[in-house]
């Protein structure tokens, strides 16, 4: 996407109302189904034409278009994204995201239980120093012992950047 359209797509999240991260983390209590879709920029111009009504948009101090830099962690033999691919219903995802704007970097660990469209969280583990913790992860401060388990299991793999 070139410079112009990025301020084509900006200029038509203008349209929508915002949502701030308040009342998003309420929102967070429910399901959530994300699907992925290749268009072309006319055709996302006319989606969001039509969903300015219906839909709203985050908003984090006054910014809209957020940059995020993310970095999956995942077994030499892509153990992790393949049970994604084939619909496993227990699964593990970790990775590594980064706001541009505000240089927060979080590691973020989750294990995944589906059952029918429910989908539930067991645990999240977030940390500001990112890969650091993946480097010298030791368990200490702050972990509770059944999510220390959990990650010493599935972390005991060599990762791929």
């Amino acid at each position: 996407m070139n410079m112009n359209e990025a301020c084509n797509v900006t200029t038509a999240l203008s349209a929508f109302s915002s949502i701030s991260l308040e009342e998003m983390s309420t929102i967070r209590l429910m399901n959530r189904t994300d699907t992925k879709y290749i268009v072309s920029l006319s055709a996302l111009m006319d989606v969001l034409q039509r969903a300015s009504n219906c839909y709203r948009v985050q908003e984090v101090q006054g910014e809209r278009n957020i940059a995020y830099h993310t970095t999956y962690l995942d077994t030499p033999d892509y153990a992790m994204y393949l049970a994604h691919q084939n619909g496993r219903v227990i699964r593990e995802k970790i990775r590594v995201r980064t706001y541009v704007s505000s240089g927060l970097t979080f590691l973020e660990v989750k294990k995944k239980i589906f059952s029918g469209f429910d989908a539930s969280l067991e645990g999240e583990f977030r940390t500001r120093d990112g890969l650091q913790t993946v480097e010298c992860w030791s368990g200490s401060a702050g972990v509770s012992y059944k999510m220390f388990r959990w990650l010493k299991a599935s972390a005991g793999y060599s990762f791929k950047f």
